[in-house]
């Protein structure tokens, strides 16, 4: 495995371990909503999913994608190394699409 798709395997965990936790809030507040403390639930979750976001869609993330795919080493488009460099690429043009407004 290239030193770059490891990178990006650390990155993407990182990643999905805040959304998870986001999900674990999301959970919290339709099921075990303390009294009152649906406020300062939601700026927990938006935090949560905001460092997600802007984890996901930095410069170095799509640099990392490129580089992985580059050195796939002739890995079949059906490798899970593939798969998850196109999945990744895809995601990740998606989130930028949407982080991007004009001007």
């Amino acid at each position: 495995m290239s030193d770059a798709l490891t990178e990006l395997r650390r990155e993407l965990a990182q990643i999905t371990d805040l959304r998870t936790a986001g999900r674990v809030l999301e959970w919290d507040q339709l099921v075990m909503m303390p009294h009152g403390g649906a406020a300062t639930r939601g700026d927990h979750l938006a935090t949560v999913l905001r460092l997600a976001h802007e984890l996901f869609v930095r410069d170095e993330i799509g640099a990392l994608i490129e580089e992985a795919s580059s050195q796939l080493d002739g890995a079949g488009p059906e490798s899970d190394d593939a798969c998850l460099v196109a999945v990744a690429r895809r995601a990740f043009s998606q989130s930028r699409r949407a982080t991007c407004r004009p001007t």
